[in-house]
């Protein structure tokens, strides 16, 4: 069975943004129908909250995640990164970015970019909402009335319109820097964070996908017992549930073929690197991870009572010189498969510049065997790929690269 994002699916075409193609994501246009189908039903009086509703989770919405993304591509574009698309949804955006020999820390700022870009846009619209209401800042704390909504002139639309799209920045700020579930930049923020605190990849993965099946869980049930109360938010819940709980699926299916690497969650460079020191006291090995170094078991604690060392590793032609704790890094060799000797294939010009939407167009055209091989010769890791989907992926960002 293909594995699965939970972000497939991409629908409408957005322009560019530095150089990468920008998509909206089919859960704004439902997300809009809804909440303008709603507005309708439920208050079928008032044509101006219905205008109102539809601007908000139209245009507005896409100019304020279009900024949010406008953040992430901006702090990547300043450690050096590449961009390769971004994807627009309700409540933010996520983006495939790439930065080489990236660290845990760069890629917490790169998420971290997004969600602050709505605290000066929260500061416009609190200008907007206190030059046109009458009460100042009173007016956030009075509640909504229809009548004084519906017999208001502009001051009053323009007022309550400033307060909902505070409200609007304010829920996708928390949102996105408290709530680690994915395709939350907080869910990107929190795995950053946990492999440089030393934990590893997978169980990093492990802890974002036990959060967020929880949370899921808990948003359906709100959702299910709401609909049987009459709430108004009930419907709201609930899909929000069945969404992280797709998603969420979706990254456990990465985590359970140990290809957690291969998920946009976790594909930079500080997920991939693993070096091993070996020689210390006892035995014990030493693994460093995104710049943490944690110290593994000894071979058995009978050894560590007999004064015993575990078994030392087969000596390497790639160790650096000694550690002032008695450590030796050792790098692992790539080794890239052989060639056929019967038939050697041509060697490709790795000097060739091609743009990435080109080199994806070709790679879609070749057959899985050839696209294979065009991939080995250039020197691509493809052992954790399983879909022709990332070989052209890969295949295209190799130009990119260049």
């Amino acid at each position: 069975m293909a594995m699965r994002t939970g972000l497939e699916g991409c629908g409408l075409p957005f322009g560019t943004l530095y150089n990468a193609p920008v998509r909206i994501h089919w859960t704004f246009f439902f997300n809009f129908l809804f909440q303008v189908i709603y507005a309708i039903v439920n208050h079928t009086s008032s044509w101006k909250y219905g205008l109102m509703v539809a601007l908000i989770w139209g245009p507005l919405a896409l100019m304020i995640i279009y900024i949010h993304e406008v953040g992430h591509l901006y702090a990547n574009k300043k450690y050096g990164g590449t961009t390769y698309k971004a994807t627009l949804w309700p409540l933010g955006g996520f983006s495939e970015c790439y930065i080489e020999k990236c660290t845990c820390m760069q890629e917490f700022f790169v998420a971290l970019a997004g969600p602050l870009t709505h605290i000066p846009q929260f500061f416009i619209w609190l200008i907007i909402m206190l030059a046109s209401s009458h009460i100042g800042i009173d007016y956030y704390k009075a509640p909504f009335s229809f009548d004084a909504f519906d017999n208001g002139g502009a001051d009053d639309f323009f007022a309550e319109l400033g307060k909902q799209m505070l409200n609007f920045n304010l829920v996708i700020f928390i949102l996105n820097l408290f709530i680690p579930v994915y395709p939350l930049d907080a869910a990107r923020m929190m795995a950053s964070l946990l492999v440089q605190c030393g934990l590893s990849t997978d169980r990093s993965c492990l802890a974002l996908i036990i959060f967020g099946a929880l949370l899921g869980l808990g948003c359906f049930i709100y959702g299910i017992m709401g609909i049987v109360n009459s709430s108004n938010d009930a419907i709201t819940y609930l899909l929000a549930g069945i969404f992280v709980l797709y998603t969420i699926y979706g990254l456990f299916q990465y985590y359970n073929r140990r290809k957690v690497t291969s998920h946009p969650l976790f594909d930079a460079d500080c997920y991939r690197e693993r070096r091993t020191y070996v020689g210390g006291s006892n035995g014990v090995s030493r693994n460093y991870t995104g710049g943490r170094a944690t110290d593994g078991a000894p071979r058995s604690r009978a050894d560590i009572e007999n004064g015993k060392k575990a078994k030392n590793r087969q000596p390497s032609t790639f160790l650096n010189p000694d550690d002032p704790n008695g450590f030796k890094l050792r790098k692992t060799k790539e080794v890239k498969p052989r060639a056929s000797e019967s038939q050697p294939p041509k060697p490709p010009n790795m000097n060739k510049k091609m743009s990435y939407g080109k080199a994806l167009k070709k790679a879609q055209k070749m057959k899985m065997g050839e696209l294979k091989r065009e991939c080995e010769q250039r020197g691509i890791y493809t052992s954790s790929f399983v879909e022709k989907v990332q070989f052209e992926e890969a295949y295209a960002k190799s130009f990119s690269n260049k």
